[in-house]
């Protein structure tokens, strides 16, 4: 799997990019997850319009994604790389889930201080961005495979109790085979694209 990101900005207030980003997706989020409301939302722009600067980080993935699995990916990378970069002081989120179609995709508008939010030129720090996007998604997939095997541990304590019926199990068994093979699959890709 790879995650493709790409960054824009503007020296200007964002709440043409809101509007751009929610116009067939309405539900704009805010750092913690919640949905924003109208009185929200006019806060985050009137924010940006402090400071007439804000960045929109497109994280698009290859391949379709929940909503769930979405939002987790863009909170917990943004967080890191505000955190990472010391981009903590003024700086404000929110974002966008595109899930329709076949590119499914993650609008994160950032506002704050322009020197908290610029990415300079030659310095890596673009690809570096790529990099630590790609390197948390494999790291979130491996997080979820392990909490699938302590689930599958669980599930045996059970059968064994004779809480869960044979062919339950065995259904359970048969589609975990299936979900480890797709997950190996997509490591073997990103292993592939990694070393390109």
């Amino acid at each position: 799997m790879k995650v493709i990101v790409k960054v824009r900005y503007a020296n200007a207030n964002c709440r043409d990019r809101i509007d751009y980003n929610t116009r067939f997706y309405r539900e704009l989020y805010d750092q913690e997850g919640n949905v924003m409301d109208k009185e929200k939302e006019k806060e985050f722009v009137d924010r940006s319009r402090k400071f007439e600067y804000h960045q929109d980080i497109m994280l698009s993935f290859e391949e379709k994604q929940t909503r769930e699995n979405m939002q987790r990916f863009a909170e917990r990378y943004t967080d890191e790389h505000l955190q990472n970069s010391g981009r903590v002081y003024t700086t404000d989120y929110a974002y966008v889930i595109h899930d329709e179609g076949r590119n499914h995709h993650v609008h994160v508008t950032l506002t704050g201080e322009e020197q908290e939010l610029k990415i300079k030129k030659n310095t890596g720090e673009a690809k570096e961005m790529v990099t630590d996007a790609n390197i948390l998604y494999q790291k979130m997939e491996q997080e979820h495979e392990h909490n699938i095997e302590k689930d599958i541990g669980m599930e045996k304590e059970f059968e064994h109790s004779g809480d869960i019926s044979r062919m339950e199990s065995e259904h359970m068994y048969r589609e975990e085979i299936q979900r480890r093979e797709e997950i190996e699959e997509q490591q073997k890709y990103m292993d592939r694209e990694m070393s390109l």
